[in-house]
This record gives structure tokens, sequence and C-alpha cells, in this order.
């Protein structure tokens, strides 16, 4: 996603360099027809740059929520967690990460408060040095 977001950059800047260029080229012809073009280019790349900006955000948003859930346990060992709001397509979910990949849990199943707590009091207990280390 990084490199899409890089390319889309890169297309940018390499149309704003052809853009000055070109202008550049035919600025001896007519002074005015030369400015209302270059002021019309910048009006066309400004609209191109924000219509990828928001559908790159829109892509974004599509691919990183869930729009199922399941109520199975996961017995990996969680090493993230984020919580999920109900906006469609997306529903309301607790995404759990492990090694093994993200899980999209039902905030419902009757196992995910639990293992939650057990994992914010892991969290706290790294940050929190223990008396014997301190002597």
């Amino acid at each position: 996603m990084e490199t899409q977001r890089l390319s889309m950059g890169n297309l940018a800047v390499m149309m704003a360099i052809a853009s000055v260029i070109w202008t550049t080229a035919y600025a001896g012809k007519n002074m005015i027809r030369s400015m209302l073009g270059w002021t019309l280019r910048l009006i066309i790349f400004g609209l191109l740059f924000t219509l990828m900006g928001h559908f790159n955000y829109m892509y974004v948003k599509a691919n990183t929520c869930c729009e199922k859930v399941s109520k199975n346990e996961v017995t990996d060992p969680i090493i993230g967690y984020r919580l999920q709001k109900l906006h469609l397509p997306c529903v309301k979910a607790v995404i759990l990460e492990t090694p093994r990949g993200k899980f999209c849990i039902s905030p419902r199943a009757p196992w995910v408060r639990e293992k939650l707590l057990q994992f914010k009091k892991a969290q706290k207990d790294k940050l929190i040095p223990s008396a014997q280390s301190n002597m």
C-alpha cells in the first residue's frame, strides 16, 4: 500500500515538472495564453491529486476492516488488538493480532473480554519493573 502511495506521489511530481517544461517552452509565443494555460494545468493537477488521494483512502478503508466475525476462540498469543466500530460494510469487531495474522472476532464472544484483560495485564506487567530487578 505504501508503494502505491509513493507511485502516486512520483506521478504527481512528474506531472508538475512536465507542466513547467511545457509552459516555459511556449511562453515566448503568447504570454497571456501561456498564463491561462499554466493556471488551467494547475487546476487540473490539483483536482487529479485530490481525487487520487480520495480514491486511495477509500481503497485502504475497504481493505482494512472486518466484514464478518467469528466467535471461535483464538488460542495463539495476542500481540495486539483494536476495536472496530460499525460502519458498513464493516461490522462491529475486535481485531486480534497474533503471530499468524489478524482475526476478526465478535465482541459478544464469551471469551473475548477475559482474553483482552489478560493481554492488558501482560502489557502492564512489562511496563512496571519488578521490585527484585531494582535490587
